[in-house]
């Protein structure tokens, strides 16, 4: 399993942590951050420590605090290398047939350039018809208009990591964007 559990409200074992506090001898035998990733690299060893049997330990009592990235600028550059990490990591023999959903997505996209017909446009009239509905629900309960833009975000969000994806895979760690 590939998907962090993040919304358990009890303390559990878990595939991968954000924020995560290792045991520096552990690190230091299993080996430390692989420096190929300019992103990505606390996923990677998270795989790591799975492949060597280690567990680790998420409890949600623990806070932890994110500043997000300032412009729209490193916001498009963060989310492209979110996907260029993905695809490096496939490279690097990990799996997580999640990850390719993204680039799948992008892949039907230019397929319908080619065939454009009404029946091969209903996914992707779903996708928006389903995002406009999260919208509106965050909007529902957050009251901030911005949140009514978010299906334009979510295209984009998924568009960049697919791209990024398949570009990892096709240029290894000379995929990212600084």
């Amino acid at each position: 399993m590939c998907i962090r559990d993040r919304y358990n409200k009890k303390p559990h074992f878990s595939k991968t942590i954000v924020f995560g506090l290792y045991d520096k001898n552990i690190v230091k035998k299993i080996g430390k951050f692989d420096e190929d990733f300019i992103v990505g690299e606390d996923l990677e060893l998270n795989l790591r420590l799975n492949k060597k049997g280690y567990k680790l330990y998420t409890n949600p009592k623990i806070k932890a605090y994110y500043f997000p990235r300032l412009s729209f600028k490193k916001f498009l550059k963060q989310t492209f290398n979110y996907g260029a990490a993905r695809g490096l990591l496939i490279r690097k023999k990990y799996f997580c047939i999640f990850w390719f959903i993204p680039a799948f997505f992008v892949l039907y996209e230019l397929f319908l350039i080619f065939f454009n017909s009404f029946v091969a446009f209903l996914p992707l009239i779903s996708y928006f018809i389903i995002s406009f509905f999260v919208s509106v629900k965050i909007f529902m309960n957050t009251k901030k208009t911005e949140s009514l833009i978010l299906p334009f975000f979510y295209f984009l969000f998924h568009n960049l990591i697919g791209f990024g994806f398949i570009y990892g895979l096709i240029r290894g760690k000379k995929c990212f964007r600084k």
